[in-house]
């Protein structure tokens, strides 16, 4: 008696890998949509906390910008030169502190690097099965279809 090895035929293969792709997809933009929006939020809130300190700073620099020329006139400066000598010692100290202060963060550019890179991953992974599981199919002997029934006589 032969030993028949039952196989799921390619069609169903196909659509059932297919199928997983499509939940895995969504699975991975559902993800991706979470995470564009918190990096939407952080986003939000870094340039209101900018908008805010800007104000402060720019009411700050014109009163210590004022201190210092007053106090260089109190020394016997001409006014004109003390305001001079404010404004470019101001100038330097912005320039100074522009350079100190870290560059465009990397989680306000509102694209989901971690979901990019899981999906990715995933993507790989699914392929590697593909690939072996095809690999496995085509090593295995050819099914030879079942003997048709007798009907009897």
């Amino acid at each position: 008696m032969a030993t028949y090895i039952e196989r799921e035929p390619t069609k169903d293969l196909v659509a059932g890998l297919i199928s997983d792709a499509k939940e895995l997809a969504a699975g991975h933009l559902g993800h991706m949509r979470g995470e564009i929006k918190d990096e939407f939020h952080n986003l939000k809130l870094v340039m209101w906390r900018i908008a805010g300190a800007v104000g402060v700073l720019a009411v700050a620099a014109v009163l210590v910008g004022h201190a210092l020329a007053l106090a260089l006139a109190a020394l016997g400066l001409p006014i004109w030169v003390s305001y001079a000598v404010a404004a470019i010692v101001l100038l330097a100290v912005g320039g100074a502190i522009l350079e100190l202060l870290p560059h465009v963060g990397k989680d306000s550019d509102l694209i989901p690097e971690q979901s990019l890179a899981e999906a990715r991953d995933d993507l790989k992974r699914v392929s590697q099965s593909f690939r072996q599981n095809s690999a496995r199919a085509r090593s295995l002997p050819p099914t030879p279809s079942p003997a048709p029934a007798r009907s009897p006589r």
